[in-house]
């Protein structure tokens, strides 16, 4: 299930989370999830705003083949290619019929349709001239037969892609993601032994700070060329969210104006302190707590967009008067700020 969660987390969260229903529930694999569940809740308003960028590899996903009511051995021949790829970190689009039609796959340097013994004409016809120009590969081309169609092969399908994360090993995953112009990156360990990798990514010699956000750490990095590599720590079966920052957080400054009296509004204004101008989204949280200590529904998560979060707080006419506490964290590496504002 921890896969299916990292997986999950690098395809963007296009889509929703599902648990397989044949697991037993109460075997204990819900509760292992229990506290990444939580961790991901801090973090929804980042997730919410992630953006993937297309591969150059698109998979077909066969409606037509699974309107027959028969899954397997389909989906199975699918995580295979799809493993096959990933150990070369390059992670196939999921793509069906509709999109072959339409032409949406001409932005693809790469197609493979695998695992199926049927096609529609007009489907069969729309690959072969997307054969013409790009490379197709079919598994059985015996058995579907589609003029300038390639035997697969997964080394010749990724021929000439260079990916954006390379790993060390097939066991290790990791996939660049942006948020409003700041990148971010999943890595993930399918192994049964923690280990800290070496992860590179290409054209990212710019960064210069890399944190672990679930692990609330800076981690090790150095640049080669055009390219950032950093140090993973990662557990079994487990994985890592990054940030990879342009400029280091060193501060988070409040600002606070409005009128603090019952029934008016106050407006908070949060703003990062680094060496230059913070661009993209960096997640928040905002608590607000009264006098007597009580979390209010004021807090939340946020965001900062492009170093800057803001927003406000209007009063209720029985509010409690007397001091309120208000903080607002960034939780990339933790910086925080508090102010204290007095209600009457």
């Amino acid at each position: 299930i921890r896969m299916q969660y990292w997986l999950y987390l690098m395809s963007g969260v296009g889509g929703g989370f599902c648990i397989h229903p044949e697991l037993n529930l109460w075997n204990g694999m819900l509760v292992q999830l229990r506290d990444l569940m939580r961790q991901a809740q801090d973090y929804t308003a980042l997730f919410s705003r992630w953006n993937k960028a297309d591969s150059r590899i698109g998979l077909l996903y066969s409606k037509y083949h699974l309107a027959g009511g028969v899954n397997e051995p389909y989906e199975s021949t699918l995580r295979k290619i799809c493993g096959d790829l990933a150990a070369r970190d390059v992670y196939p689009d999921i793509i069906t019929e509709e999109e072959i039609r339409s032409g949406a796959v001409a932005k693809y340097d790469a197609l493979i349709v695998a695992g199926v013994d049927y096609q529609p004409r007009d489907v069969i016809e729309s690959l072969s001239d997307y054969a013409k120009s790009k490379r197709l590969f079919v598994d059985r081309p015996d058995v579907i037969k589609i003029a300038g169609a390639l035997k697969l092969d997964a080394d010749k399908a990724v021929a000439g892609i260079t990916p954006d994360a390379v790993t060390p090993s097939a066991d290790i995953m990791a996939c660049l993601l942006t948020a409003g112009g700041m990148d971010y990156a999943v890595a993930y360990n399918h192994s049964p032994a923690g280990r800290t990798e070496e992860i590179r990514f290409r054209n990212r010699a710019g960064v210069s700070a890399v944190c672990d956000l679930y692990g609330r750490r800076k981690l090790d990095m150095r640049t080669e060329g055009k390219d950032l590599l950093v140090k993973v720590p990662l557990t079994a079966y487990n994985g890592a969210i990054l940030a990879l920052l342009p400029d280091d957080i060193r501060s988070v400054r409040l600002d606070i104006s409005g009128k603090a009296t019952r029934g008016e509004i106050i407006k908070v204004v949060a703003s990062l302190g680094s060496k230059g101008a913070v661009k993209g989204v960096v997640p928040a949280m905002i608590e607000v707590y009264d006098p007597a200590g009580g979390k209010t529904q004021y807090g939340g998560k946020s965001i900062f967009r492009d170093g800057r979060c803001s927003f406000d707080m209007p009063l209720a006419v029985n509010e409690l008067t007397g001091a309120w506490r208000i903080t607002v964290r960034e939780m990339v590496s933790g910086q925080e700020a508090t102010a204290v504002v007095s209600i009457k």
